[in-house]
């Protein structure tokens, strides 16, 4: 069966959509469904396919992108499709850990998106992976230092929502003799501020409309 993009009803308001489990989909989103670019369509194909769903390339669903999602620790995970287009300072409240097959991992969020396919609505992140940490690093710095690479988007993955477990923070750095930039990991920025605020992150570069 290939997804489609039938509306979805609910009664919540157009701003968000309580997802369960602590998670809420939150604006801004686009208006309209657009189709999605290479990279991305391989990305969302494989995880079709790897649910039982094999669409071909140009049968890929198009897709309305959404830009934050709440989590349930309280804070607001976002997206490069919307924090590359703010016109003032973006937080960089892009990057999170997520749990894939029982494995730990981290990414940076391009974009979150629902389908409908089998009669089920799958709330999902387009997510670009970064590197697993250098071995070395963590084993000389006791497993506090997990210095991780980019892959941009030749590490493109889809996952559902509820495999994103915290925001996090990769910080550019460079290692001696290594002229690749590289990350490392600093997790919960600002959580504590987040659980005691009481109240969802705003979005500074509009209102929470559709974008």
């Amino acid at each position: 069966m290939i997804p489609t993009l039938d509306p979805l009803t609910d009664t919540l308001p157009r701003c968000l959509v309580d997802l369960g489990h602590g998670y809420v989909l939150l604006t801004k989103r686009e208006r309209t469904p657009h189709h999605l670019l290479a990279c991305e369509a391989t990305a969302l194909i494989s995880y079709l396919a790897a649910h039982g769903n094999n669409v071909a390339v140009d049968q890929c669903p198009r897709i309305i992108r959404w830009a934050r999602l709440q989590i349930p620790n309280g804070q607001v995970a976002r997206s490069s499709w919307k924090e590359n287009a703010m016109t003032r300072m973006p937080r960089m409240a892009r990057n999170v850990k997520l749990r894939i097959n029982d494995q730990i991992q981290f990414g940076e969020v391009q974009f979150y998106f629902q389908i409908n396919f089998n009669e089920t609505v799958k709330t999902l992140a387009l997510v670009s992976l970064y590197s697993m940490p250098d071995y070395e690093l963590l084993r000389e710095s006791y497993h506090t230092l997990y210095s991780c690479t980019h892959q941009g988007n030749e590490a493109l993955t889809v996952v559902e929502v509820f495999a994103i477990q915290a925001v996090i923070a990769m910080v550019p750095h460079k290692l001696p003799d290594n002229p690749e930039l590289c990350f490392f990991l600093v997790e919960k920025p600002g959580l504590d501020v987040a659980q005691f605020a009481g109240h969802l992150d705003e979005d500074e570069d509009g209102d929470d409309g559709e974008g």
